[in-house]
């Protein structure tokens, strides 16, 4: 993480926001000399202001973080070749410092009693050593990471063990947890009138913005291409509802896929994420 970037990326964002350090400052509730230090790099905001920063900057956290290069709506990537590289190299500490070494006997010994396992003889043992990749990518994608599924079948070709993750990649409430808070934050940043849609293939974000008229609705459902995995409805304020009967009946008939897309609700001052299919029949 480079600060300078970070704050030079902080500087730039709240001139666009049309905000003198003071106003931020007031905004955040921190002194003047907080955001001056932020934004000539001397320190990074503390981690319980990122959220509000973002919001008040109109921007993401981890664009904060990263001095504003990652692209919106990009998630992090897990890959299976990174993952075996990770279990060759617990190989290479152990013929590099020698198997007695207490950096090795350390490590081993740790994930031994974390995991109830034999650790060297899982990394002797292809078959151990490949249940032990598709454990690392689960709890990769149950920690908020994408999967290429296609890169993950070049490493993994036990086709039950690619099921699995798949479901874990779909249905995982770290995954879901992730979507939540992205589709919270995504619905705080339209209008009044908009509704956000994001691809499920690409992960671009389509913006359609006008009243909900039958024929809005008809453009809304002509014009994608491709299965969506977020849909976003604002009313008004933030407050994100369900889109309208044709738009819903409309992408569900477009796409069969659609059918698992996550659509967020505001119920209660609390964002819950329903299936696009389960909304059809119930809303």
């Amino acid at each position: 993480m480079d600060q300078i970037k970070t704050g030079q990326y902080i500087r730039a964002r709240r001139k666009a926001q049309g905000m003198t350090q003071q106003q931020l400052a007031q905004r955040m509730n921190v002194s003047f000399q907080a955001v001056s230090k932020w934004e000539n790099g001397d320190a990074l905001p503390d981690a319980a202001l990122l959220l509000e920063l973002a919001d008040v900057l109109n921007t993401t956290t981890d664009k904060l973080l990263s001095g504003g290069a990652v692209i919106a709506g990009e998630r992090r990537r897990m890959r299976a070749s990174d993952v075996f590289e990770g279990f060759a190299h617990m190989e290479a500490v152990g013929r590099c410092l020698g198997e007695e070494s207490t950096f090795f006997t350390g490590m081993v010994e740790g994930i031994n009693k974390k995991m109830n396992i034999d650790l060297l003889a899982y990394l002797r043992d292809p078959q151990a050593r490949g249940m032990m990749a598709v454990e690392a990518l689960i709890q990769g994608v149950m920690n908020g990471y994408s999967l290429d599924m296609d890169e993950v079948a070049s490493y993994i070709q036990n086709p039950k063990m690619l099921e699995i993750i798949r479901g874990y990649l779909n249905t995982s409430s770290g995954n879901r947890l992730l979507q939540f808070a992205e589709g919270f934050r995504k619905s705080r940043r339209i209008s009044e009138g908009q509704i956000i849609v994001v691809s499920m293939q690409s992960g671009s974000i389509r913006l359609f913005e006008n009243d909900f008229t039958e024929e809005t609705e008809r453009e809304i459902v002509s014009e994608l291409k491709s299965p969506i995995c977020e849909l976003l409805c604002c009313s008004h304020d933030g407050k994100v509802e369900a889109p309208p009967e044709l738009i819903r009946s409309g992408l569900l008939a477009a796409f069969p896929d659609n059918a698992s897309a996550i659509v967020y609700l505001m119920k209660e001052e609390k964002i819950i994420g329903k299936r696009l299919s389960e909304l059809a029949r119930s809303e």
